[in-house]
């Protein structure tokens, strides 16, 4: 491990995450894992304000059991894990959906993990306060489309949102002690001509990848 990587790990993270990933670090090449889980990776929600043609959130439309992961039930996932460095909050549905995400999120960051955050951006022009405040470390926005219409017949949606979406982005953007910004895009092989106008829209938006 590069000595810079190790003084970043000691200034954000716990004596036992530093240790864990240290551990990690030395027995990457052996077939016995002799350490904790480094990340970590949470489905918060399968519920969802799309209607994808390729997402399985379909599968669970119509039940009537709430689906998205309680604050409780986090904390006793996250404590469980304490050496982990990383956490990933993403979701069958739509992230911020889940009522209880912001609580979770600065949970895990007060147990020093770092968060990331995946979201289809529906909702991010509602949360852009919350996000500079909780201490985020990436937030990826998963676009549906490259334009209106493409968005629209791919989502179910209006084609207004799209541009909603784009100008929350931008305006994230433009904040400071904002979190590491990711567009990344879901295609299929009808799609995947597009993925130049996904390079474009994330230069336009000054996003970080």
């Amino acid at each position: 491990m590069r000595v810079s990587k190790v003084v970043t790990v000691l200034r954000t993270h716990s004596a036992r995450q530093v240790w864990n990933t240290l551990k990690a670090e030395i027995y990457h090449n052996h077939t016995m894992v002799r350490h904790s889980p480094c990340s970590l990776c949470f489905d918060v929600t399968t519920v969802c304000n799309m209607n994808c043609p390729l997402c399985s959130t379909k599968t669970y439309r119509g039940e009537s059991v709430s689906k998205h992961l309680s604050l409780l039930k986090a904390k006793t996932l996250l404590n469980k894990f304490k050496s982990a460095s990383f956490v990933g909050f993403c979701g069958t549905g739509e992230t911020f959906l889940n009522p209880d995400l912001f609580a979770i999120v600065r949970y895990a960051t007060q147990l020093r993990m770092k968060v990331v955050i995946t979201t289809n951006g529906t909702l991010l022009y509602r949360r852009v306060g919350e996000l500079l405040t909780s201490n985020i470390h990436i937030l990826e926005i998963s676009l549906k489309g490259v334009r209106g219409e493409d968005y629209a017949r791919f989502t179910g949606r209006e084609e207004s949102e799209f541009y909603s979406i784009i100008n929350s982005i931008k305006e994230l953007a433009q904040c400071r002690n904002r979190p590491k910004l990711i567009i990344s895009y879901v295609c299929d092989r009808n799609r995947v001509y597009n993925i130049p106008h996904v390079v474009e829209i994330a230069k336009e938006c000054k996003v970080d990848e």
